[in-house]
This record gives structure tokens, C-alpha cells and sequence, in this order.
């Protein structure tokens, strides 16, 4: 698979790369910082620094969302690179990730479901009028 970027496509994945390490230096331990400078190193084409960011980001990263996606990026940057057996892992993981959050969604449904229900129903004193 051949990854072609416009000129213009580079230039701003640069300034990206760019302004987030700007950031860091501001502010050290910036939130996301790895999953975006691997995004950033990713689509200038650095497919092995971006992979040691989404590594580093598979470690540290505290958001759900974040984390399920730098699995995902990291299988996809491994797959780049011909690393195949460390791209089936990673994309195994951001499943197993997506499906418990599905799981934890439908429980959080089921259970609001319930309330709603028990919320619904009359109550002894609402049907006795005496």
C-alpha cells in the first residue's frame, strides 16, 4: 500500500508535530500528547516514531476512547511497516476493547431501562385511593 500526501498534507502534519511539542515543553505531561504526536509522525510518514508514541500512549493513556484508538493506530502503523504479527495483536486488543465497552454500554441501558420501568409503575398509594 503506497501512503502519498500532498505537499501541503505534510507541511501541516509538521506544524502539528510541531505545536503539540511546543505544548510539551510548556507543560509536560499534556493529556494525549502521545496518541497525538503519533498521529502527527504517522501521517508525515515516521512510522516508527509514531509507533513508539502509540506504544507509549497504550501505556499511560487514561481516556477510553483514546486508548481504544491508539491501539487501532498502532495496528495500523505496524501493519505499514510489515510488523504483521504485532498488528494482529494490536487491532485483537482495540477489539477486545470495543466490545467491552459495547457490553458495558448495553448494562448501562438495561439497568436505566429498569429505573425507568420501576419509575413507571403505580405504587400501592397511587392505586388505593383510600
Amino acid at each position: 500500500m503506497i501512503h502519498t500526501m500532498s505537499l501541503r498534507d505534510t507541511n501541516w502534519a509538521c506544524s502539528r508535530k510541531e505545536l503539540i511539542e511546543a505544548a510539551l515543553r510548556q507543560k509536560p505531561g499534556l493529556r494525549h500528547a502521545d496518541y497525538n504526536l503519533g498521529r502527527a509522525e504517522m501521517q508525515i510518514g515516521n512510522d516508527s516514531v509514531a509507533a513508539e508514541h502509540f506504544q507509549q500512549a497504550t501505556k499511560t493513556e487514561t481516556d477510553p476512547e483514546v486508548l481504544q484508538q491508539s491501539w487501532f493506530q498502532l495496528g495500523i502503523v505496524y501493519r505499514r511497516l510489515h510488523r504483521m504479527p504485532e498488528a494482529q495483536q494490536a487491532m485483537a486488543t482495540f477489539q477486545k476493547l470495543k466490545d467491552q465497552e459495547a457490553e458495558s454500554s448495553q448494562k448501562q441501558l438495561k439497568r436505566f431501562q429498569v429505573q425507568q420501568e420501576s419509575a413507571a409503575q403505580p405504587t400501592d398509594q397511587d392505586s388505593n385511593p383510600n
